[in-house]
């Protein structure tokens, strides 16, 4: 890539979801489910050279106010999917997430409290960002 020539300490993650994207609750919602999704991602970042995954599911358990499929077991799921995909990438790989915040739904950002957003960020994720 002629972006990393001109700056070798750039970092090209694999960036999935975004608001409105469908899958993830399905992703998460067992075992089986998951190891395919982090066989996919990992193919992909393999095959292209690129140092990790970004998820960027903003709203589960309350999916968006309806808009993307979601249920409440996806409180669960969630840390377990970034618990199955970090141990898979390795430490060598970045794992980053994107999550809601919105006082307006206190689902949003998956009723977790700040404390338990910290600590999920430490043990599994490499960076968190919170959107509004």
């Amino acid at each position: 890539m002629k972006l990393r020539q001109q700056n070798p300490d750039l970092k090209v993650l694999l960036s999935v979801g975004d608001w409105g994207v469908h899958g993830f609750s399905g992703a998460a919602a067992s075992k089986e489910a998951r190891a395919v999704f982090i066989k996919s991602a990992q193919e992909i970042v393999d095959k292209y050279g690129l140092d990790g995954i970004d998820l960027d599911w903003e709203y589960p358990v309350n999916g968006a106010w309806g808009q993307v499929d979601s249920q409440p077991a996806d409180r669960d799921n969630f840390p377990l999917l970034l618990k199955a995909l970090r141990q898979a990438m390795g430490p060598q790989k970045r794992v980053t997430i994107a999550v809601g915040a919105n006082v307006e739904s206190p689902k949003s950002c998956w009723e977790y409290g700040a404390d338990d957003n910290n600590q999920l960020a430490k043990q599994l994720a490499d960076s968190l960002d919170i959107k509004r």
